[in-house]
């Protein structure tokens, strides 16, 4: 496999799997079933080779469940973005043929269908991708849900390069579902990279006044305050919100609030306070893990 189409296959795992991960389901969704909060705590902590058995195991317990095997393919997608050259396009595969499998087993499986139309938009050709199947794929997601319709035109945008019309289809999907917090972190991470950071903290700011205790919004705010430099006292007590709430979602990662509570508290100059909190970010999910500890490096 070339180096070229080894780059573009792990940005495509790669951006499929953030699409589908960190808070990102709409809020009306089901629980998630407690097999596949057990396969994404083990998949966090890094141990894939534990994540891929027991994703395996229950898709084999439960052939016909379409959940099984979404949580399946992300498992074996995690595994192709870390696998070697020589390995890395037999996990993309497995990783589309466990998604294509999900929306076959339930056509109603919108965040399945969702995976599978990122992955196909960014993957070369050799991995099963293709332009021509993710606009086929998009009939479906419109017809169950005009959010994620917008939000999957959005993305089709984005990989044209015309952020405008990006922008334009991930606020047509906040408006469609204003309570969809996948179609908010799409729209506001939009803004943090053209660098309109009011506009980014704009989009949580909105669910704040109308649910001054909605923690998704709380833990974004807090994000961006360490990642613009901006409202950094602010951002901070977000975060120590966040993190005295009892009953968190499974989604969103205590290692890494304490991460990006640390950064800010670098950036306060309070240096022993932000290497406790570096400290407490290495212990836990294995890629918060790594990031906190080149942090702690440079302090």
């Amino acid at each position: 496999m070339s180096f070229r189409v080894r780059t573009t296959l792990s940005r495509a795992l790669l951006i499929a799997l953030l699409s589908s991960t960190g808070g990102t389901a709409l809020a009306q969704t089901p629980p998630l079933p407690a097999a596949a909060i057990e396969v994404r705590q083990v998949m966090s902590g890094g141990d894939l080779d534990r994540a891929i058995e027991l994703a395996e195991a229950w898709a084999g317990r439960e052939p016909q469940n379409s959940q099984a095997f979404l949580w399946l393919g992300r498992v074996y997608g995690r595994q192709a973005l870390e696998a070697s050259m020589f390995t890395k396009l037999s996990w993309a595969g497995k990783c589309r043929e466990a998604w294509e499998n999900a929306v076959k087993l339930d056509g109603s499986n919108i965040d399945a269908h969702f995976d599978l139309l990122s992955y196909y938009l960014q993957a070369p050709g050799i991995a099963g991708g293709g332009r021509d199947k993710a606009e086929a794929a998009l009939a479906a997601i419109d017809a169950q849900h005009a959010s994620y319709g917008e939000l999957a035109r959005g993305q089709i945008a984005a990989s044209d390069k015309d952020l405008v019309a990006a922008q334009r289809h991930f606020e047509a999907a906040v408006a469609a579902d204003t309570s969809s917090i996948r179609a908010r972190t799409a729209l506001a991470n939009l803004h943090l990279r053209e660098q309109r950071n009011s506009d980014a903290r704009g989009v949580w700011q909105q669910v704040l006044q109308a649910d001054p205790d909605n923690v998704y919004a709380i833990y974004q705010l807090g994000r961006l305050a360490a990642l613009t430099g901006e409202e950094l006292e602010q951002g901070l007590g977000q975060l120590d919100q966040f993190l005295a709430v009892t009953d968190k979602p499974s989604d969103l990662s205590v290692e890494g609030a304490h991460w990006r509570r640390g950064q800010i508290l670098a950036k306060l100059g309070r240096k022993d306070e932000a290497r406790a909190a570096l400290q407490l970010a290495s212990a836990g999910d294995k890629q918060v893990a790594e990031l906190a500890k080149a942090d702690l490096q440079k302090l």
